[in-house]
Formats: C-alpha cells, structure tokens, sequence
C-alpha cells in the first residue's frame, strides 16, 4: 500500500486528523471540536468464500502452529506434501502404530474389510521432536 500511495501529494487540510500519510488503517476526520468520523475500508476479500474450505484452512493452520515445533522434516518434501501433513482432514486417526510382528496380521484384516493401509515409517524412541518426516 506504501507504494501506491507515495506518489500522491501531501494533504493539507487542518481537518484531516489521520490520513494517508501515517501507517493506519483508518482516516479520521474533525467534523467539529467534539465529533469526527472513522472511516476504515477492508478491502482484503477472504481468500475463500466457502464455510466448509475455511474450514479446512482454519483447522489445517491450527495444526500447523500445534506441530510445527515438534516435527522436523527433510528438505526432499514438496509444499503440498508438507500442507498434507498438516490437513484437518488427515490428522487425528489415520495413524495407527502396529508392533513389526502384527503388522502383517492387521493389513490382511484391513484388506478383508476393504481398509487401504500403507505402511509409512518405524515408531522409534522418542528423541528431539516427536514426528521425523523424509
């Protein structure tokens, strides 16, 4: 906004209590020694206008500001790989730690049951961060 608006020239009326020319999000104007008007415009539109997909960008940040400090991850991820992680609609639940001698055991009950299981890491001792991603 800075850069749009410095080309412009300086108002000067006495009346103008804020305008353009500090860093705020509104212009205040005297109308007289007792009264004056606020005027602020949001003219940022949402970047979704549907409940449900704010929903799922809402609930995805949380997660992100939750974990972040507790996962590390390498540096081969692509963003939408890293936004997946972090998905409202992937976290709680989709994970399931089976000792290495029943895995075999609970993907055949899956498959019955027509569950898709992957395996996608080991469960280790617990070291700096909580969840290691490469």
């Amino acid at each position: 906004m800075a850069e749009i608006l410095k080309g412009l020239p300086p108002e000067n009326n006495p009346n103008l209590l804020v305008g353009f020319n500090k860093a705020d999000d509104a212009g205040v104007y005297r109308i007289d020694d007792r009264r004056a008007v606020v005027q602020t415009v949001g003219f940022f539109p949402p970047i979704v206008d549907n409940p449900y997909h704010f929903g799922q960008i809402a609930g995805a940040n949380a997660n992100r500001e939750y974990l972040e400090a507790r996962i590390q991850l390498s540096g081969n991820l692509s963003k939408a790989q890293i936004d997946l992680l972090y998905d409202a609609q992937t976290s709680g639940g989709l994970f399931v730690a089976i000792p290495d001698n029943a895995a075999d055991n609970f993907s055949r009950a899956a498959e019955r049951i027509r569950l898709a299981v992957s395996e996608i890491g080991t469960v280790v001792k617990r070291d700096r961060f909580a969840i290691y991603v490469d």
